[in-house]
This record gives C-alpha cells, sequence and structure tokens, in this order.
C-alpha cells in the first residue's frame, strides 16, 4: 500500500511489489539475502518496505533475466554500471556490457581449466 510518494520512501510490502513485477516474494527474498537487490528497508516488526525505486530495480533485474542473463550476472551488471557513475536505467549498451562480463568469466575458466590439465 501506498504510503508516500517519494522515490526513496518505503511504500510498498512483500506482496505488491510481487504482483507489480511478476516475481515471486521467495524469489525476491533469495535475491535480497544472496546478492543484497533489492534493499528494501525493515519496519520495526521486521516487514520488508520497498520503493519505487526498489520496484524499478526488480523490474530491471527481471528484464535482464527475460534476456538469458543468470540473475548473478544481472547483478555484478548492475553494480559495474553503478560503479562507473552511469545510470543502469539510461544504459543502452547492456548486451556489450554483458558480453564483456561473460567473456572475462569464460577467460577466467579457461584459466583454470589450462592450469588443471
Amino acid at each position: 500500500m501506498t504510503v508516500s510518494s517519494s522515490l526513496d520512501a518505503p511504500t510498498f510490502n512483500l506482496k505488491i511489489v510481487e504482483r507489480k513485477t511478476g516475481i515471486k516474494a521467495h524469489t525476491l527474498r533469495s535475491w535480497e539475502d544472496r546478492y543484497g537487490l533489492p534493499t528494501p528497508i525493515r519496519t520495526a516488526g521486521g516487514h520488508r518496505r520497498y520503493t519505487a525505486h526498489d520496484v524499478d530495480v526488480v523490474r530491471w533485474l527481471s528484464a535482464r533475466l527475460r534476456e538469458g542473463v543468470k540473475i548473478s550476472h544481472a547483478v555484478k551488471l548492475w553494480r559495474k554500471i553503478e560503479a562507473a557513475g552511469e545510470d543502469p536505467f539510461k544504459t543502452q549498451n547492456l548486451a556489450t556490457d554483458e558480453h564483456a562480463l561473460t567473456h572475462e568469466m569464460e577467460t577466467a575458466l579457461d584459466k583454470l581449466r589450462d592450469d588443471w590439465i
């Protein structure tokens, strides 16, 4: 339920975010625990409260999943774009960034394979 219109104010409970994004509650909790995204605020009673920005982050991650990107790679991509001082919502070269990330991981795998052999 909406508490405020500010982007930074906690406005949505888990059930509302699930409805708005199509991502199941247990998946959202898992993403939060494993990857630190999204980052809901907790009430005094421990309930999650999501901002409109959190909902947008979940939608962004979900879009990457539909493109075939694994969630762990999508989170790394989000963090890489943010670390570069860019807005992930406005970044146009996601395919290039994902390709670069995949290439880095494949290179690491090749090195491991060569070391093992």
